[in-house]
């Protein structure tokens, strides 16, 4: 009895692995396992990686501000105003992909900012529009060919939250009521290409 005891044992011994032993076999299984993952899954995913790189349509604007005082600031509700600061290394006011509550202080500061903006865009009143420029030492003014018509601010769905100053803008449009600064689009473009056109804003200052 003796005897097979101990041959029970040595069997029981060769067959089953103490704990840690098992433990360590799992642990390298799954490194294994989560290696091969890594190192196949970008051939089973279409566009990897996927990196969200914005690309810059519009060079001949972004060489246009490139070319201007690195210390510009340029007024825009367009869309492809969130571009310069990346493409043409030249800062804007404000911009839709800047609309981020950080904090209580940065938003309410921000909106404020898009409010005025809107309001000295399309108000009838060039006095507004220099105040605007003044208090913000704007340089450029950034518009698109559209920019004064309903359907620009309709179609701008970002805007929609600054009220009552698109509210405003949209009532003043449809009654006929010409921007100020529609009228010294003419005399002070600087820049007109691919449906943006620039302002110069020393110009518009000189206008009555």
């Amino acid at each position: 009895v003796g005897s097979g005891g101990k041959r029970g044992e040595i069997h029981n011994y060769l067959s089953f692995p103490p704990f840690q032993s098992r433990y360590q076999l799992l642990s390298i299984g799954l490194t294994a396992l989560i290696t091969a993952a890594i190192i196949f899954y970008p051939a089973l995913v279409d566009d990897f990686p996927l990196t969200k790189y914005k690309e810059g349509h519009f060079p001949t604007l972004y060489h246009f501000f490139q070319s201007q005082p690195k210390d510009s600031l340029i007024a825009s509700l367009a869309a492809e105003a969130n571009n310069l600061p990346t493409f043409a290394q030249r800062s804007i006011l404000v911009g839709r992909e800047y609309a981020i509550p950080y904090h209580l202080g940065y938003s309410r500061q921000f909106r404020q900012r898009i409010i005025e903006l809107i309001q000295a865009q399309y108000t009838p009143d060039m006095t507004e529009v220099k105040d605007f420029i003044q208090k913000f030492g704007i340089d450029f003014w950034l518009l698109e060919d559209n920019s004064f018509t309903p359907e620009y601010l309709a179609q701008n769905e970002w805007l929609q939250p600054y009220q009552p100053a698109i509210l405003e803008a949209e009532k003043n449009i449809a009654q006929g009521i010409i921007p100020a600064l529609s009228k010294v689009v003419n005399d002070c473009s600087v820049f007109e290409s691919e449906g943006f056109i620039v302002l110069k804003a020393t110009c518009i200052l000189g206008k009555r």
